[in-house]
């Protein structure tokens, strides 16, 4: 059997952001993982009183791993720090 190795990048992109520019908004439909290779990212919920920020995540972090998994709507967005 042979495996080739080059395929496992076949749905891999990099993309850069802005400073305080948006990744996903919460109850976006996206299915992808994202893994930090530089600056950071803030994930924020809104609520009646405001957003509130729920983590943040630096370089060799990943996020947005729960719509993957579960299938299920961003449950908050994130935004890019630096």
């Amino acid at each position: 059997m042979a495996i080739d190795l080059n395929s496992r990048f076949k749905f891999e992109h990099v993309k850069s952001f802005s400073d305080g520019e948006m990744i996903f908004p919460e109850g976006d439909q996206g299915r992808e993982l994202y893994i930090i290779q530089e600056g950071r990212v803030v994930i924020r919920k809104k609520s009646p009183v405001g957003d509130i920020e729920l983590a943040r995540f630096e370089r060799g972090d990943f996020f947005g791993d729960m719509a993957l998994l579960q299938g299920i709507p961003r449950f908050a967005s994130a935004y890019a720090l630096g």
